[in-house]
């Protein structure tokens, strides 16, 4: 939309708040954390932790109410965001 957020910012956006406010917490032995938030909202940190550009956000697919699910390694050749599982239901 004009005016509105561009993929990539709310991309950025999305990890800002996932490393910030969720991540530490999970880390440091608290329980697994959900995060709900609308389907293009995921897309694009889904798209920002496979490292792909924009036009790969329409081609991952994910329904109303579905589950997706990432891990995070803190260390080694495998440190970062994971992806577990998408579009569950």
């Amino acid at each position: 939309a004009p005016g509105g957020e561009s993929q990539r910012q709310v991309e950025e956006r999305m990890h800002s708040f996932v490393s910030t406010k969720v991540l530490p917490n999970t880390l440091i032995g608290g329980a697994p954390a959900v995060v709900v938030t609308h389907g293009l909202a995921i897309k694009c940190f889904l798209r920002g932790v496979l490292n792909s550009s924009a036009s790969m956000t329409w081609k991952i697919q994910t329904e109303n109410t579905s589950l997706t699910e990432v891990g995070f390694v803190e260390s080694g050749s495998a440190a970062g965001w994971h992806i577990i599982c998408i579009n569950e239901t």
